[in-house]
C-alpha cells in the first residue's frame, strides 16, 4: 500500500510523461494510450488529493478547504481547453515548441512541490 503523497507523486508523474512524449508520436493508437495513461494519472490523484486536504486541514475549516480546491479545479476545467486550443493552433507547425516549455515549468512544479510534501506528512501526523 502506498501512502497518498506517494501516489499524488505517481499520478503527477504518469501526466509528465504523457503529455511530454506527445512531440514524438502521431497517429490515432498513439492518442488512445496516451489518453489512457492520463486518465490513469488523473484516478491515482483524484482521491488521494480529497484525502491529503481531509487531512492537513483543521476540522473546523475543512469545508473551507475542499471549496478552495473545487473552485481552482472549477477554473482550470474551462479554461484548459481554450487554452489549449490556442496554443496548438499557435504552435501546429512545431508542437515541440508547445510541449517542452510545459514539460520543464511541470518538472519545476513537481521539484518545487518536494519541500511541501514533507511538511504535509509532518502535518498528518499532529492533526
Amino acid at each position: 500500500k502506498f501512502g497518498d503523497i506517494t501516489k499524488v507523486n505517481l499520478g503527477y508523474l504518469l501526466y509528465l510523461s504523457a503529455f511530454s512524449i506527445l512531440p514524438f508520436f502521431r497517429g490515432f493508437l498513439f492518442l488512445v494510450i496516451d489518453t489512457l495513461i492520463i486518465t490513469i494519472g488523473e484516478n491515482i490523484i483524484s482521491p488521494s488529493i480529497n484525502t491529503i486536504i481531509s487531512r492537513i486541514s483543521p476540522v473546523e475549516k475543512r469545508g473551507q478547504y475542499f471549496t478552495s480546491f473545487q473552485v481552482m479545479t472549477g477554473f482550470i476545467y474551462p479554461v484548459a481547453p481554450v487554452l489549449g486550443t490556442f496554443l496548438l493552433t499557435l504552435y501546429s507547425k512545431n508542437l515541440a515548441f508547445m510541449w517542452y516549455p510545459l514539460t520543464i515549468t511541470g518538472s519545476i512544479f513537481f521539484l518545487a512541490f518536494i519541500p511541501l510534501w514533507k511538511k504535509i506528512r509532518m502535518s498528518e501526523h499532529t492533526n
